[in-house]
């Protein structure tokens, strides 16, 4: 005969974390739940489609926070991607310390919370073009299909002699004509002694489309790459996102 138990119900722990600025945020270890409070002074038009090693999709969008101390990349996933407004300040709980190419950063997880607040005046934050050219010591272009409703990656090959008339996407759960659906091509490059900068797909398209001897290479793009000397311009030096591509 089967005993009922009757367990007292306890709500899983909170975690406790003080407020700090953005430079005593950035000191913690990779991994560290932080609470800070800060302004939004930069955020980027395009978002990125990432696939983790679980092979779940996911939507990141980056962005730049600052108050009177530093400034930092702040990385803005799923839900998170348009909870923020340019020029405006927030309290930010539960937000996590990441490191990336020897980088520190900060990252939304899934219990971190935004409250507007008063607006942050004096922050040390300085848009300025970095720019550097050098010999790219890895290369990487992938190209996928993207839904026409909410940009996630379709799960079809891009390289179909023929594509099917329609498809349905996963993510949203629309289903959409094949004929209007947009390939996007993402390019990673890295230089030796820097970080890996991601360039997005309206950068690597207009940087292809500005060198007609790049068009249509497909892998050999990669290869033509490692010949030449290749021009980075980002908003900001502690960003690795690339504003524009060019060949020096």
């Amino acid at each position: 005969m089967a005993t009922a138990l009757h367990f007292a119900h306890k709500e899983p722990p909170t975690q406790s974390v003080d407020e700090m600025s953005i430079h005593e945020s950035l000191q913690k270890l990779s991994g560290s739940y932080v609470k800070v409070t800060a302004k939004i002074v930069h955020i980027e038009q395009e978002t990125q489609n990432i696939t983790t090693r679980a092979g779940k999709q996911l939507v990141l969008r980056n962005a730049t926070l600052a108050d009177e101390t530093n400034q930092c990349r702040l990385s803005l996933w799923a839900s998170h991607i348009d909870a923020v407004t340019l020029n405006t300040s927030y309290n930010f709980t539960n937000l996590v310390v990441k490191d990336f190419d020897e980088t520190k950063f900060l990252s939304t997880s899934p219990t971190s919370t935004f409250q507007q607040t008063d607006d942050l005046e004096n922050v040390n934050f300085e848009l300025i073009e970095h720019k550097f050219d050098g010999e790219p010591s890895m290369v990487a272009i992938t190209s996928h299909y993207a839904c026409r409703n909410c940009n996630m990656k379709l799960d079809i090959e891009v390289n179909m002699p023929t594509l099917p008339p329609t498809h349905k996407c996963h993510s949203c759960s629309f289903r959409q004509r094949m004929n209007a659906s947009a390939k996007q091509t993402f390019l990673k490059i890295k230089f030796e002694n820097n970080p890996t900068y991601t360039v997005n797909s309206a950068v690597t398209h207009k940087f292809i489309s500005e060198n007609p001897e790049t068009q249509n290479m497909s892998d050999d793009l990669e290869e033509f790459l490692f010949t030449k000397t290749v021009t980075v311009i980002l908003n900001n030096k502690d960003n690795t996102a690339v504003k524009e591509l060019k060949l020096a």
